[in-house]
């Protein structure tokens, strides 16, 4: 599960912002954990604006 969350924040970074016509905003964002046999086991909130 740590691996796809780096792969994650990786895609959002590098593929995902610049392609968007958003920008981070700057604020923090958050990694959110659920029980195990919740589905999605987790996610990534991410503020953005657009540009």
């Amino acid at each position: 599960m740590y691996f796809q969350v780096v792969y994650a924040w990786k895609q959002l970074y590098t593929e995902w912002v610049p392609t968007s016509g958003y920008e981070l905003a700057d604020i923090p964002c958050i990694e959110c954990y659920y029980p195990l046999k919740h589905k999605p086991r987790n996610e990534l909130w991410v503020p953005v604006l657009p540009k």
